[in-house]
């Protein structure tokens, strides 16, 4: 929809990197890390995106084929 110019642009969260980042601060506590001081030690906000068909990088949509395709070889193509 977005390649053929039905929509202007998709807006994304970047679940991707906040799942990486949620296995990090895991990882983190179960290696003894205590997060009881501030709460902006663990929280971690992450950013909206606007994906546009000439965005680049992580505003262009060549990123989230790449993501889709690796993620389609892993685990076979969507049913």
């Amino acid at each position: 929809m977005l390649q053929d110019g039905g929509v202007d642009a998709l807006i994304c969260r970047p679940l991707y990197e906040e799942g990486a980042a949620s296995m990090d601060l895991i990882d983190r506590l179960l290696n003894g890390q205590v997060f009881n001081q501030s709460e902006d030690t663990w929280w971690q906000r992450s950013q909206t995106y606007f994906i546009r068909r000439d965005g680049e990088g992580i505003n262009g949509v060549d990123r989230y084929f790449d993501m889709y395709k690796r993620a389609e070889m892993r685990f076979g193509p969507l049913q």
